[in-house]
């Protein structure tokens, strides 16, 4: 199972057809061999599920949707904010699908990736919440807006100044908007890397004080030292 950006579940099931392949099977072996036994049912049965999960490995896969219970994080404003950028990445999603601009669909696609990552983050650690305030009632609510504009602005087909000068200013700006929200999920973690280094920097002179730590090497050197 995997998440797309929007913060929908998809998950891959097996082509429907398999289920006529594994019928056709069936019935198949019923017209030309006995079926007056047990036996003979049982091992029907077996070639049809055979020729399923053989079917199964060929066709193509089917991708849905899962539904997924909604989030409760037990903190109202990250419930919020969560609840909110699922909505806007679900719009900004349908937005990009329209825009023909290749690299303008890669820069919503990273972008709505970052946003989707930042979601999860809040999720995990809802004292993070208060941090993309900024996010949730600006930065998003205006992406949107200039993505829907560019959108609309590449469907008049046309060349002049100012439609051209437009869509080079959004491009660009999405270019902006993606390094700097790359920045601010690197925030998001920035408490936990300090308490990360603090952990790793007490653990290691613990080991040094029982003489735990260093490889042979480290031993060799001080044995060379001391001679």
């Amino acid at each position: 199972m995997s998440r797309k950006p929007d913060g929908n579940k998809t998950k891959a099931l097996s082509s429907p057809y398999c289920f006529y392949v594994a019928g056709a099977a069936f019935i198949l072996y019923s017209l030309i061999f006995p079926m007056y036994k047990i036996t003979h049912y049982l091992l029907a049965a077996l070639i049809g599920a055979t020729a399923y999960f053989v079917s199964s490995k060929l066709l193509p896969k089917q991708v849905v949707k899962v539904a997924e219970a909604p989030v409760s994080t037990g903190d109202s404003l990250a419930d919020a904010a969560v609840k909110e950028g699922r909505e806007n990445l679900k719009a900004l999603a349908a937005i990009r699908e329209m825009i023909t601009s290749q690299n303008v669909k890669d820069s919503l696609s990273s972008i709505e990736s970052t946003v989707s990552k930042i979601m999860d983050a809040i999720q995990n650690d809802p004292k993070k919440a208060p941090r993309v305030r900024r996010l949730m009632s600006y930065y998003l609510p205006t992406l949107i807006k200039l993505a829907d504009y560019y959108e609309k602005l590449e469907e008049q087909g046309e060349s002049g100044e100012n439609i051209t000068g437009s869509m080079a200013r959004i491009a660009q700006n999405l270019l902006t908007l993606d390094s700097a929200l790359k920045k601010q999920l690197d925030l998001l973690y920035e408490s936990d890397a300090v308490d990360i280094s603090t952990d790793i920097t007490v653990m290691e002179n613990m080991l040094a004080q029982e003489g735990l730590s260093g490889g042979m090497n480290d031993k060799l050197k001080q044995m060379g030292g001391n001679q």
